[in-house]
Parts: structure tokens; C-alpha cells; sequence
């Protein structure tokens, strides 16, 4: 099996599932939809693999003058102007020392957020979905979707867009 790396898998538009050969295969299909897990502080986040997006490992961010500490600035990156997050910093934990960014290709605006950890590939079907959440922080709980249990590790499927939404709402500090 060739292993790809992270940036071979964030490029990809559709991920597929490897099967197993025909004749082991079992008499009904399986309904696990894979999907890419990040790691951002103690939270386990699940991106739909049809958001296109790519990992940096530098950027130079220009910081926004009054902005939250959790909005670290802009970046142009190949011409898109991307609003760079730290989402640990926004869900109340300490921050993590920031190896990577992972820069998602959301239109209208590109955004991004700091990593130490590279994404993950992961399968989940209905049967590792959970019936009901844990309780989650103020900033976090309204954005997810659904929480999934796998390996004894908390996924959660979450609305980026809405989430990155309210982050460009709150960065910004208004003059008084």
C-alpha cells in the first residue's frame, strides 16, 4: 500500500474507501463515509473530504490591528487574502506550539487554522455515531452536527462554515 502524505490527501476532491476483494466482500454494503480528522487542542474534528483545502507548514501572517488573540491575522497566499485562526485559543484552552495550517478553500473567503498535529483519514459509519453529546464549550457546541465515537476518541462533525462565520463576527473589536 503506498502511503500518501498529507497534503497528496487534503488535495484530493472525493475520498474513496479501500475495499476488500469481491468474493470477501459481506452481503450488504457498508454505510461508512470517510472523512479527515483534525486535531485542535483536546477536540477531535471531522472535515468533510469534499472541502478542498491544504496544509502550510510556514506563513508569514500580517496581524489585524484591534482584532481578537484568537484571529492571528491575514495571509496571501497565491493571491486569496486567508483569515488565519487559532481555534484552540477560541474555545478557551492554551495553546499549542503551532507546527502547521491547515488552509480550507471555503468560497466566498479561504480560511485557515494553526495544527501541531497532521490530519488524519478516518471511516465512520451510523454505528460509531453517538445517540447523544457529551457537553461541549459555549463556542463550540452550537457548530456541531453530530459526535461519533472511534478507538475511544470523541469525533466531532462540525459546520465550519457557520463556525468560521461567527469567528470573523467576534474577531474584530469595535472601537468604542
Amino acid at each position: 500500500m503506498k502511503k500518501r502524505s498529507a497534503v497528496e490527501v487534503l488535495s484530493h476532491s472525493v475520498a474513496r474507501e479501500r475495499r476488500a476483494p469481491t468474493d470477501a466482500m459481506p452481503s450488504r454494503r457498508s454505510t461508512k463515509k470517510v472523512w479527515r480528522g483534525v486535531h485542535v487542542g483536546g477536540y477531535n474534528l471531522l472535515l468533510d473530504p469534499t472541502i478542498q483545502g491544504e496544509i502550510q507548514e510556514s506563513l508569514h501572517i500580517q496581524p489585524i490591528p484591534r482584532s481578537r488573540e484568537f484571529c492571528q491575522g491575514l495571509v496571501n497566499l497565491r493571491g486569496n487574502l486567508v483569515a488565519i485562526y487559532d481555534l484552540c485559543q477560541y474555545l478557551g484552552e492554551d495553546s499549542a506550539p503551532q507546527r502547521w495550517y491547515l488552509v480550507l478553500h471555503n468560497e466566498p473567503a479561504w480560511v485557515g487554522f494553526a495544527m501541531n498535529v497532521l490530519p488524519d483519514q478516518l471511516s465512520l459509519g451510523e454505528e460509531d455515531r453517538l445517540a447523544q453529546l457529551p457537553p461541549l464549550p459555549d463556542g463550540l457546541d452550537p457548530y456541531v452536527r453530530s459526535g461519533y465515537r472511534l478507538n475511544n476518541q470523541l469525533w466531532l462533525e462540525l459546520d465550519f462554515n457557520q463556525l468560521f462565520e461567527q469567528l470573523a463576527n467576534e474577531a474584530i473589536v469595535n472601537a468604542a
